[in-house]
């Protein structure tokens, strides 16, 4: 029998950055939004007062979320002086689903928020190749609402965990043609989180002055936790995510 659980993926776009050979003082910027296809495998925990820590198996493909999603909104934007890259995002998502494990069945409300500010400088720069090192702060927050039944037995509680985490991370982007540029990212995170790792590629065209808009595709692996085995609030959130879409960045 097939289980439908939540998984805790965040559905944000790849930023499109665009490739530039030029130096300016003067700063630019970009904001954009995008879509994508999520896959998820992984594990959640969590400790119920009817039978102890449940650890659930997450193995979710685009249409299962397109099914557990109740909405979603996020985007992403760039400051540049032609040097410093400082980029920000923004996503918040909720799903909602149902799962059963032996005799406990359970109904949960996932909400989740995930923010990023990085500033990137230049390590090369040449007429077809630009390279950054990244640094800067990743927030992510997983609200869970849930109920256990077991027989005639009914809980509810509701869990708020949140992590702040500290990031490192390098670019490495290729000129292809005058409108076509190669842009990837690696990046890692730790501090308040187990520790979070991506791995984001996309091509983007700069079909005009004022828009690119790009393919891309992201790797990453999540381990967030909260308490210890035995706590009320114990939670854990272990799981590869795969994603794939589109994006769209206005420059102004």
């Amino acid at each position: 029998m097939k289980i439908n659980i939540l998984s805790a993926t965040i559905a944000t776009a790849l930023l499109a950055l665009s490739y530039t050979s030029n130096s300016y003082a003067e700063w630019k910027y970009g904001i954009g939004t995008g879509i994508s296809r999520l896959n998820v495998e992984g594990d959640i925990s969590v400790e119920s007062a009817l039978g102890g820590t449940i650890k659930l198996p997450v193995d979710l493909d685009p249409d299962d979320i397109d099914d557990l999603m109740e909405s979603a909104i996020g985007f992403a934007g760039y400051a540049t002086d032609g040097t410093w890259m400082i980029t920000y995002s923004y996503v918040s998502l909720e799903l909602e689903g149902t799962s059963v494990v032996g005799p406990v069945s359970a109904k949960a409300n996932f909400e989740i928020t995930g923010a990023e500010l990085i500033a990137g400088y230049p390590i090369t720069k040449s007429k077809d190749f630009s390279s950054n090192v990244l640094f800067g702060v990743r927030y992510l927050a997983h609200d869970l609402k849930s109920q256990f039944t077991s027989g005639a037995t009914t809980l509810s509680n509701q869990r708020d965990n949140e992590w702040i985490d500290g990031v490192i991370g390098i670019t490495a982007d290729f000129k292809l043609t005058d409108i076509l540029t190669w842009n990837n990212q690696l990046d890692a995170s730790g501090g308040e989180s187990e520790g979070i790792a991506n791995f984001k590629t996309a091509l983007n065209w700069r079909v005009s002055k004022k828009w690119t808009v790009g393919l891309n595709a992201k790797i990453s692996q999540v381990e967030v936790k909260n308490g210890n085995p035995g706590d009320a609030d114990y939670y854990v959130y272990d799981a590869d995510e795969t994603s794939a879409g589109a994006s769209f960045l206005y420059h102004f």
